[in-house]
């Protein structure tokens, strides 16, 4: 059975990719790459060995042909065969590594680099594949499964920019803008001034206070990160029961708990965004 990249996460193909050009390898699981390149040939072998006698016989055909012919015909002959059939191992190549069968991701799954949810995910797609349950019902479990590592990749990037550089940055300048402000406000002696250094101080502790709340946000976005992956996970058990003979029905396939924790999830990336645009704002 082949994945349908209409229903499988983009995210899974950039993985299988990175390994094929072999730029984002997890590990270096050599018997993991053994496996896959055995199942590779298993699947394209046949199709690849008749690309070469294609061009063989293209070759030795236009040799024939060209025979006689002034030495600028044979050569442009010959390269105008070699690079159409270049361009159709190329468009070949392109077209199948979106058409990659359930035994393939399968072998790849030690060596690609994946999330852990994204890894169950993964896990998920081949279990639901190999099940047998009718197309709708996996369809709207492969919906559910792509909603939900769509919201963790928003979660992920909301906790990059809660957590990243520029903000450590930030907190560390306030701070000792803090300090300087109060010791201006000290020594003070006029009563405006005094007056307006210290609602300075006031408005700086609002925006502190504010990234003192960074470290609750981080904490909740962690929390919900765990309960996707354990939602996926839960899908993932399911759908192996069915495969190991177990009677399932569309419902124990945990597609209500996917939905509700994408649900949960995707308030909590709401809240967040909104606290960092009133953080931003001050």
């Amino acid at each position: 059975m082949r994945l349908d990249p209409k229903l499988v996460h983009p995210s899974i193909f950039e993985a299988t990719d990175g390994v094929m050009f072999n730029t984002n390898l997890a590990s270096k699981d050599a018997k993991a790459q053994a496996e896959f390149q055995k199942e590779w040939f298993k699947e394209y072998g046949l199709w690849l060995l008749g690309w070469v006698a294609a061009l063989v016989f293209a070759f030795v055909g236009a040799i024939s042909f060209t025979a006689g012919q002034p030495k600028g015909v044979r050569v442009a002959t010959i390269l105008g065969i070699l690079i159409t059939m270049v361009s159709s191992l190329i468009a070949g190549l392109m077209v199948n590594r979106r058409r990659m069968s359930l035994k393939e991701l399968e072998t790849l799954l030690p060596i690609l680099d994946l999330t852990e949810t994204q890894r169950a995910y993964a896990q998920t797609v081949v279990a639901l594949g190999n099940m047998g349950q009718s197309r709708g019902e996996i369809d709207e479990t492969m919906r559910a499964l792509n909603a939900l590592l769509d919201e963790e990749t928003r979660l992920l990037a909301t906790r990059t920019r809660l957590s990243g550089s520029e903000s450590q940055d930030e907190r560390a300048h306030l701070a000792s803008e803090r300090e300087r402000l109060a010791g201006k406000t000290s020594s003070a002696q006029d009563p405006s001034a005094r007056a307006a250094f210290e609602q300075s101080l006031g408005l700086l502790d609002e925006r502190l206070k504010s990234f003192e709340m960074q470290g609750t946000h981080l904490e909740r976005i962690d929390a919900h990160l765990e309960l996707l992956r354990q939602a996926v996970l839960a899908t993932r058990d399911a759908a192996r029961r069915l495969n190991g003979g177990a009677v399932v029905t569309a419902p124990d396939l945990a597609t209500d708990s996917l939905r509700s924790a994408v649900a949960l999830a995707r308030a909590q990336t709401q809240a967040t965004e909104a606290a960092l645009a009133e953080l931003r704002a001050i």
